[in-house]
């Protein structure tokens, strides 16, 4: 598990409904929020019906700075808000598991080899595959990665500086969102 996640009490009960000792491994499918800076908030994105009430209230006048921080005041408190311009489900992602102690020890559990960012989570997916383990996937909507910035450090090299990267874009905005934004900066040239 991630230590930025929202988690509600059913996920373990989900966890243990779900993993089967020497039979099965659960990897749940987190939402995964977008960089809150970079979300559109233009009237037509990301806005729900309760937050355009508390901008209006709040900010009548419509000063963009007052509205992005209420916008990202709205999702802080309500991260289970699962919405296209808010994020996305992380289809990629094999860091947040289930399975038993023992099924973890026959695959060999973590490659230690491994240092910096990424891809142990992915061996340690695929050592389990290897081991008979069938590997269960499943949407939760009970589980929100929130954001943060991501760093990628100068000496990752390989797979894991292309991965680091891609995650880290991966979470700048969705595509209606990016779209707009770069038929917008083109009008204006």
């Amino acid at each position: 598990m991630d230590i930025d996640m929202v988690i509600t009490p059913e996920l373990a009960t989900q966890c243990q409904r779900n993993v089967a000792r020497h039979k099965t491994a659960w990897y749940p499918v987190p939402f995964s929020q977008y960089d809150p800076d970079r979300l559109c908030y233009d009237g037509s994105l990301a806005r729900s019906a309760g937050e355009e009430a508390v901008i209006e209230a709040v900010n009548p006048a419509g000063d963009s700075s007052h509205e992005r921080n209420q916008i990202r005041e709205s999702i802080k408190q309500s991260p289970l808000t699962l919405e296209e311009d808010r994020g996305f489900w992380r289809d990629f992602g094999f860091g947040i598991a289930c399975f038993y102690k023992s099924d973890f020890v026959k695959a060999g559990g973590f490659d230690l080899a491994i240092e910096g960012w990424g891809e142990e989570d992915i061996r340690l997916y695929l050592s389990l595959i290897k081991s008979g383990l069938d590997v269960f996937r499943s949407k939760q909507a009970d589980l929100v990665h929130i954001f943060h910035p991501k760093f990628c450090d100068s000496s990752l090299t390989g797979e894991q500086a292309r991965a680091c990267r891609s995650t880290k874009a991966s979470h700048y905005a969705g595509q209606r969102c990016l779209a707009k934004t770069f038929f917008d900066r083109h009008r204006l040239m």
